[in-house]
């Protein structure tokens, strides 16, 4: 499926069930679905068309970001449904995901998890780290590293969301 379809659902589920999503946001539920379609099935990634980028706060999908970024950093309004680049951007129907209960699990937790606790596990993706260490090395000023599926795939196979309880509660 592709990235802007995806967050397209993501965004629509969120304005119907007043669940409030920034453009930040919804890069972190991209990512967890996507980290939690590579822990079901290791050679099927829920997002195909494209590659998470290491930006410095977290991992993003360009596509989607310029998509939203309309906002800045307040809440999404309204789904992107035309992309100067792609055309037309159809919302998937909920029929279309075999998991479709776990995806709406994921976009409530990321949505309303303490954004300390999402920044800490941000922090400790492997993918993540390894790709920030590099740029650094390279000593590029931007964060711009293609995460592949392969870097990720380490970090599917221990995405839980089990790791977004808040001890304090």
């Amino acid at each position: 499926m592709k990235a802007l379809e995806v967050a397209s659902f993501v965004v629509d589920y969120a304005l119907k069930h007043d669940l409030e999503i920034t453009n930040f946001e919804l890069q972190k539920v991209l990512l967890a679905l996507q980290l939690h379609s590579l822990k079901l099935d290791l050679n099927k990634p829920m997002i195909e068309d494209t590659k998470f980028i290491a930006w410095k706060a977290l991992p993003v999908l360009t596509s989607v970001y310029y998509a939203y970024c309309y906002n800045g950093g307040l809440p999404i309004n309204q789904v992107v449904l035309r992309d100067d680049f792609e055309g037309e951007i159809v919302i998937p129907k909920a029929s279309v995901f075999s998991n479709y209960a776990e995806i709406v699990k994921i976009i409530k937790v990321m949505l309303t998890v303490k954004p300390w606790l999402v920044q800490s596990w941000l922090f400790k993706l492997i993918a993540f780290k390894n790709a920030i260490k590099k740029t650094l090395e390279q000593e590029q000023i931007k964060y711009n590293v293609e995460l592949s599926t392969d870097d990720l795939l380490v970090d599917a196979k221990t995405f839980d969301l089990k790791v977004f309880i808040d001890p304090k509660e």
